[in-house]
């Protein structure tokens, strides 16, 4: 199964928790141009992908035309898990 989000880094590589990760969802097509029901579905497999010292983040940067209710709807899951 193929991993929803990115992996950039693993936190052993610079003396951090060993199981740090910075995970991201693809700014573009996920936060963009994507639904409410994506980015939801999206975060929640970054979530399921790593661990309590995890940071999940949109890739680079966020666009700055991304809808309001992607964003609301990432911060929602991030909350609720």
């Amino acid at each position: 199964m193929k991993v929803a989000c990115t992996v950039w880094d693993k936190g052993k590589d610079r003396g951090v928790n060993p199981e740090s990760y910075l995970l991201s969802l693809d700014p573009v097509a996920v936060l963009l141009r994507g639904d409410e029901s994506m980015v939801e579905h999206k975060v929640r497999d970054c979530i399921d992908s790593g661990d309590n010292y995890s940071l999940i983040a949109a890739g680079c940067e966020v666009p700055a035309e991304t809808p309001e209710k992607n964003l609301l709807a990432m911060d929602k899951q991030l909350y609720v898990h």
